[in-house]
């Protein structure tokens, strides 16, 4: 009997499809780096102040860096939580992935950050959707 359980633990889950796993690592990685990141920023808050409210733009970033820091980090960890429902194929992932895009769009037109907002962040979430939405029809 123990041997069976022993069995079942080394088994590679075979369920999930090979497309599905690699954009899902990528989405883990990227969440990680930008959490890394933004933690960072988090952490040296007050230095970051005056550079952000010096460029023109930015204006609003300056003096709200810990809430806007704070909020991303929240949104980047839904991100890979999205990732991980999906990995289970969880419908409710891919719903939770494209909210965490929307909030990561909120943030920045909410404190007057437009130039957040670059083509980068906008085109890269918009693929991303449009990836995991292929493999929608895998997810229960």
């Amino acid at each position: 009997m123990s041997e069976e359980n022993s069995n079942n633990e080394n088994t590679v889950d075979t369920n999930t499809p090979s497309f599905l796993k690699v954009i899902c690592i990528l989405t883990y990685v990227g969440c990680s780096i930008l959490i890394a990141i933004w933690l960072i920023i988090l952490a040296l808050g007050a230095e970051y102040t005056s550079t952000f409210s010096a460029i023109p733009g930015m204006t609003g970033i300056g003096g709200n860096i810990i809430a806007i820091s704070a909020l991303f980090i929240i949104a980047n960890a839904l991100g890979i939580y999205s990732a991980m429902q999906m990995w289970k194929l969880q419908k409710t992932g891919f719903f939770i992935y494209i909210g965490h895009h929307v909030f990561n769009l909120i943030i920045p037109v909410f404190f007057g950050g437009e130039m957040l907002l670059t083509a980068a962040t906008l085109v890269f979430p918009a693929a991303f959707i449009v990836l995991y939405g292929l493999n929608f029809k895998h997810l229960k």
